[in-house]
């Protein structure tokens, strides 16, 4: 208990010893974790105690204000801690995006690189047999599709991996004579 007391006793619902004796201060602790349902005769009963010392203790003790600043503390804590939940949250969706737009960035890559080898096997082919049945502006439309997947999948991944902003976060003032020298070191 005087472990209790000494860690408690910055607050005001901790030990006061002007205010408290030991056994007030456990009867005060009774009364303080009942919460809203708090009243003097339910601690009284449930410690088996005369209402008459439960009140004079309480007088002396300041119970009610020390109660209520308890009270304070308990929710502010609740609603940081509701805060923190809803950030934690929020982030863990942040991260699924984040995730998504690369996996849909590279899928795009790929697809652009799939567009642009059949382009190019089909010009090839082209070339080779005037009369393969892929028309110039098919192999136009695969090569432009090409390139629309590669830059909407570049953007995506550029997107995830907050390619900008580490661009930004890079020094400006760095020449490329810096660069040479520290990538011989």
């Amino acid at each position: 208990m005087k472990n209790d007391l000494v860690r408690a006793s910055n607050e005001i619902w901790g030990y006061r010893p002007e205010w408290d004796s030991p056994k007030s201060y456990s009867a005060f602790c009774v009364y303080r974790d009942f919460g809203v349902n708090r009243s003097l005769d339910f601690t009284a009963k449930t410690l088996n105690k005369s209402v008459g010392l439960i009140n004079r203790w309480s007088g002396e003790g300041r119970w009610v204000e020390r109660a209520e600043a308890f009270d304070i503390h308990e929710e502010e804590i609740a609603r940081d801690l509701g805060t923190k939940l809803a950030i934690e949250k929020h982030v863990l969706s942040l991260e699924k995006y984040r995730s998504w737009c690369a996996n849909l960035g590279w899928a795009n890559l790929e697809l652009a690189a799939d567009c642009l080898d059949i382009s190019k096997k089909s010009l090839e082919k082209y070339r080779d047999d005037p009369d393969t049945k892929l028309k110039p502006f098919e192999i136009k439309a695969l090569s432009s599709a090409g390139v629309s997947s590669a830059e909407i999948g570049q953007k995506l991944i550029s997107e995830a991996l907050a390619v900008g902003k580490l661009l930004e976060q890079l020094p400006i003032d760095v020449d490329a004579e810096e660069i040479a020298n520290q990538e011989e070191v």
